[in-house]
């Protein structure tokens, strides 16, 4: 005996209908990623107000003795530009190039500049009770790839100094 399989009937009624859930579906993950993009957009503009807003922040700065002999040490131009980063810093300019948190070193920050292929360097940190004064502890030229140690060392002791003092 020879079975009969139905055959069934794909009309255009039914391809319309799976083509129209296909369409709505993808419809649906347009409007999802116009949503997704909006809110990215949205999300990077508060960012960009956060961050000009943060640019807007000035902090002072104080040298210790050891900043102060360090620059007078160099030549004026060098000096000349050294205290134009920090003021530059100081009065509100944020560059990851020019002021800088180092990591691994607690909590020391340093104020970077190249200048004439020489690279300076004036180690600082932030004062625990006034939080908008950095202090600077002093100055190198850094001459190796990481900052040296004993310059981290140095600063760690000097900052200790200054809450002694203080």
């Amino acid at each position: 005996m020879n079975k009969i399989r139905p055959r069934i009937y794909l009309g255009p009624l039914v391809l319309w209908s799976v083509n129209y859930v296909i369409v709505k579906k993808a419809s649906f993950i347009e409007k999802k990623q116009t949503i997704c993009c909006a809110f990215k957009k949205q999300i990077v503009s508060l960012h960009k107000d956060l961050l000009i807003m943060e640019s807007l922040i000035q902090f002072e700065v104080i040298f210790m003795d050891e900043v102060q002999e360090f620059l007078d040490s160099l030549a004026p131009e060098s000096r000349e530009k050294i205290v134009y980063n920090v003021r530059k810093v100081k009065d509100g300019y944020r560059d990851s190039e020019l002021f800088k948190k180092m990591d691994g070193a607690d909590n020391l920050w340093e104020f970077r500049t190249q200048y004439n292929g020489i690279q300076y360097r004036l180690l600082a940190f932030w004062d625990e009770q006034n939080r908008r004064l950095v202090v600077a502890t002093h100055g190198f030229i850094k001459k190796t790839w990481k900052v040296p140690k004993k310059e981290i060392s140095r600063a760690k002791a000097l900052r200790k100094k200054y809450y002694e003092l203080k």
